[in-house]
């Protein structure tokens, strides 16, 4: 959502080629208008995908995530050449 990113209608158009400056302008007024309603449809959404994680789990995508993250806190610190040698770890 270019309104919670930032982003203006040309830098919009710079990013989304595909899309006319009318376009965005068109899109950004529907947006305004039922800004309401379209953030309620997205906090639903967010609340259902929770709640279907809770009860399922975490996803293949989601799961590659978390062991790409647990590999890389799991690494050990670098100690040489800090002054500190190898038997000195604990």
């Amino acid at each position: 959502m270019a309104e919670l990113q930032g982003a203006s209608p040309d830098e919009i158009v710079r990013a989304l080629p595909h899309l006319t400056l009318a376009q965005v302008h068109a899109a950004l007024a529907y947006y305004f208008d039922h800004r309401e309603a379209i953030l309620a449809e997205m906090r639903e959404d967010q609340e259902f995908a929770e709640h279907f994680r809770a009860l399922k789990g975490s996803g293949p995508i989601e799961r590659k995530g978390q062991i790409i993250e647990l590999e890389r806190i799991s690494k050990p610190f670098p100690l040489e050449g800090r002054g500190l040698e190898m038997n000195e770890r604990l």
